[in-house]
């Protein structure tokens, strides 16, 4: 990260502490030093004002409000204790991790009262589609953010999309007139934005008569029964959905309660669909790597959306094999004699 790492001029004494010291609604790290100083630094690197403070000995720190003015105090213990009265807002959402495992309980653990969680996304019968997330406390208001793409930098925090709500839904009535959006909320609390950890999704997937090749692109948990039901539901008409297991095919039937298999990430799917539609998915961002078990022989696989982009060389496979409705097309790894085509 620019600015970062910092030296300071002896070991460090004790974990990082996080709190507002300036009022400026940002946190600022402090720190303290085998050098006997307290350092604190803003979140880009550069020193606070009129920091660091010099001590007699090696320095443990935290800020507190001690003397109940609303204002941070920072306490540091070296061969005295030392306060240092600052101008920043003494609130639980301002002091980020005050101190070591950020709690008298040594939990370890972030609170995320003061952050929009859980967020959730639905499609409605006409294609609109609901926000939802949990209640932040003393919130003053939140902020909606919209992008085409969840790439970084992609949500633009200045300018908003939607501000003022006081609800902890929101109807994205213009989600029917793009094929994907992706949404993050923030939350005002002391004048202070709180952004959403979470991303929502929402991909349209177009289904065409007779068999197609689909994937689960979305954090979403469905069942082979379950995942028909949805395309159906949004003006679908499918009656079966094989998948490729373990050297042989294996099919569901909808309707019939037989080998209703979970779909997973990372593998590829093949349903049979007597009309076209659109399916919408709608779910959060995967965050983490998708791990995909692979057999001998052939294997069906999908890419859920992913910040990296891949040929089919660059995924590292022996033989890679894409089924769309109208063509086989092969890549041979480490063989473009045979088939140049790396898609």
């Amino acid at each position: 990260m620019d600015g970062w790492p910092k030296l300071t001029g002896g070991a460090v004494a004790s974990s990082p502490a996080l709190g507002d010291l300036d009022g400026d609604g940002r946190l600022e790290v402090v720190i303290g030093s085998y050098d006997g100083r307290v350092y604190a630094w803003h979140h880009n690197g550069s020193e606070v004002d009129g920091w660091p403070k010099l001590t007699g000995g090696a320095v443990a720190s935290s800020p507190a409000d001690l003397d109940g003015d609303g204002d941070v105090e920072v306490i540091a213990g070296s061969d005295y204790m030392y306060v240092w009265d600052e101008t920043g807002n003494y609130t639980k959402i301002e002091l980020g991790w005050p101190m070591f495992r950020n709690n008298l309980w040594r939990t370890g653990l972030y609170d995320l009262s003061y952050i929009p969680s859980r967020l959730a996304l639905t499609i409605n019968s006409d294609k609109t589609a609901t926000l939802h997330w949990s209640k932040v406390l003393d919130v003053e208001s939140y902020n909606i953010y919209l992008s085409d793409s969840c790439l970084p930098g992609a949500f633009n925090i200045n300018s908003p999309n939607i501000t003022g709500l006081t609800s902890t839904l929101w109807k994205d009535t213009s989600a029917s007139t793009v094929p994907k959006r992706y949404y993050k909320v923030g939350a005002v609390v002391n004048s202070t934005l709180r952004l959403s950890n979470e991303t929502a999704c929402k991909f349209d997937f177009n289904i065409a008569m007779g068999w197609n090749a689909i994937s689960l692109l979305l954090n979403r948990i469905y069942t082979s029964e379950s995942l028909l039901e949805e395309i159906d539901a949004q003006g679908g008409s499918c009656n079966e959905l094989n998948r490729w297991f373990s050297g042989g095919w294996s099919a569901h039937i909808h309707n019939i309660p037989v080998n209703n298999f979970d779909i997973l990430a990372g593998e590829g799917y093949y349903v049979k669909c007597s009309n076209s539609s659109t399916w919408t998915q709608a779910a959060l961002n995967f965050n983490n790597p998708v791990a995909v078990d692979l057999f001998v022989g052939w294997n069906a696989l999908s890419v859920p959306y992913s910040t990296t982009s891949y040929t089919a060389e660059s995924l590292i496979l022996l033989t890679l094999l894409f089924l769309s409705a109208v063509a086989r097309i092969y890549h041979i790894k480490r063989r473009p004699l045979l088939k140049p085509d790396d898609y």
